[in-house]
């Protein structure tokens, strides 16, 4: 094999392995996006779910001082 041949094997195997390489690491980047995407709406949902539950604390609160003041007030 003539070195321009070594070259020529040498360039075809370095773009196959850059596209490999490429093909692994964008997959790997997109799924880590999704991933990522995914933990940002649970964390929503949990805030969310937080919220609401603080909310209806307070009206079950709300609720307690309001039958207490009417049982006193009676």
């Amino acid at each position: 094999m003539t070195e321009l041949g070594y070259v020529a094997t040498a360039i075809a195997f370095t773009g196959v392995g850059f596209l490999l390489c490429a093909t692994f690491f964008t997959r790997a980047y997109w799924d880590a996006m999704r991933d990522r995407g995914e933990l940002l709406l649970a964390l929503f949902n949990a805030g969310s779910a937080l919220k609401a539950a603080g909310r209806a604390e307070e009206a079950a609160l709300a609720f307690g001082i309001a039958k207490k003041v009417q049982e006193t007030s009676a």
